[in-house]
């Protein structure tokens, strides 16, 4: 079991150097004993006077500040105390982040190792110690994240200057994966975050804190220290794309997200294939989405929220505005459908998209480009597309037509619907304006 012990060199620390040789150099062992209980039990007299200068002294060892924007000692705590509550933090967050690492690496194919830091290995890497701003848990987070790229720094610090992030080690999350697109959603080394951290400062001139990633793509998420996008004080801003005038507010803070995204690896929320952790939900109504059955069809239907391809800019875009998401359809043979079901074959599809009053129906053939076969047995068919839509909450609602290809329905049209699903943010998250923004950062 993990705990916080004091270090003989950090009692030695504490008290007077010279004091000490002289007791080492005159007392025998048990002298010294009996001599260190009573500067104790003194101590504790101390202490229970609040004049902890001990557990003061210990807090700077442990971290880097003093006081952080978002976590400070209370007025009337004692240094004890404060030393106590912040050391909890540090382990919380390490034991939700070995969660997640854990849990993540059991739930898919590519096993991510050592990313967790030794419990004993407790200091920030250097390109988080020089941080002049510090959120309190992103030192916590950084305190426990391991760097595998350190036998490497000579490499390192020219991928650097290269701002070739995408080289380095980083830990993936989830992915969302439509037409081409695919978007790893990462946790960043000490050194990728060093990267993100110069391309932000070179390319919009603000000092961040990155956390979070979409690998290859123009999309953070960083850590607000200083409230500067009024959210409070280490909230979590999601930006990216080329469109930077709205933001998306995820979290309070770093905890809270990892807890919540712990509890849905927990839960087993995330929809797994072909061994990746994909960010659509295993159960569609999770999320606004839909589960239809028609003549033993079974379509399931969710949406999710891209804001990396959002515009909202109305005087830069010619009110050309727009929110931006994928949605996965998963097409089966229902598991309970009483009676024998013959092989079916998608023809067509129609949709009927309604954004706020406005109605808009689209018809094609097959989807995507392939007309797949449904029959009992086989494995669900699952395909992504994309919407863009002016209105948050836009319904989704259609069918698929199958022609069968066997039995006394054969060359027969069947029509199996599709229920709405709603396309819409996450319950947590909130679109608010950047109050950092200005027009040359389209450029």
């Amino acid at each position: 079991m993990e705990s916080f012990c004091l270090r003989g060199n950090d009692f030695v620390s504490i008290f007077d150097s010279d004091m000490t040789s002289i007791l080492c150099s005159y007392l025998n062992f048990d002298d010294i004993m009996e001599s260190v209980i009573g500067i104790n039990k003194d101590l504790n007299i101390l202490i229970n006077q609040k004049l902890d200068i001990v557990w003061q002294n210990l807090f700077k060892q442990e971290f880097m500040f003093r006081d952080y924007p978002d976590h400070r000692r209370y007025q009337g705590e004692s240094h004890f105390q404060y030393f106590k509550r912040s050391f909890l933090i540090y382990k919380e967050v390490r034991q939700v982040m070995r969660s997640i690492f854990n849990l993540t690496n059991q739930q898919s194919e590519q096993k991510q190792e050592g990313f967790i830091k030794k419990f004993k290995n407790r200091k920030v890497h250097t390109f988080i110690a020089v941080q002049e701003i510090m959120s309190f848990q992103y030192e916590c987070f950084y305190k426990n994240f391991e760097e595998k790229n350190n036998q490497q720094q000579n490499i390192i610090q020219f991928l650097i200057g290269q701002n070739q992030y995408y080289i380095i080690e980083n830990f993936k999350l989830t992915t969302t994966s439509f037409y081409d697109h695919k978007l790893e959603l990462c946790l960043l080394s000490p050194s990728s975050m060093k990267m993100i951290q110069n391309i932000l400062k070179q390319r919009y001139g603000f000092h961040q804190l990155p956390l979070m990633h979409i690998m290859n793509y123009r999309h953070s998420i960083i850590v607000d220290a200083e409230n500067k996008f009024g959210m409070g004080h280490g909230a979590l801003i999601q930006q990216g794309g080329p469109d930077r005038s709205v933001v998306v507010f995820m979290a309070p803070d770093i905890l809270s997200y990892l807890r919540q995204h712990n509890e849905k690896l927990k839960n087993q929320y995330f929809f797994t294939r072909r061994g990746i952790i994909e960010t659509y939900p295993s159960y569609p109504q999770l999320l606004g989405g839909s589960l239809t059955v028609t003549h033993g069809i079974k379509i399931e239907a969710v949406a999710n929220y891209i804001h990396f391809f959002g515009v909202f800019d109305k005087s830069y875009y010619n009110d050309d505005t727009r929110y931006f998401f994928s949605y996965q359809v998963r097409i089966s043979v229902d598991e309970n459908y009483q009676g024998e079901f013959f092989p079916s074959r998608l023809k067509s599809r129609t949709w009927k998209i309604q954004m706020g009053e406005r109605v808009q129906e689209t018809t094609g053939l097959g989807v995507i480009g392939e007309y797949p076969l449904i029959e009992s047995g086989m494995e669900p068919f699952i395909y992504e597309s994309c919407c863009p839509t002016k209105v948050l909450g836009t319904i989704m609602q259609g069918h698929f037509t199958f022609e069968v290809l066997d039995g006394p329905q054969k060359g027969q049209e069947i029509t199996a619907l599709i229920d709405p699903f709603n396309l819409r943010l996450d319950d947590d998250h909130q679109l608010i304006a950047n109050p950092l923004f200005q027009s040359w950062m389209h450029m």
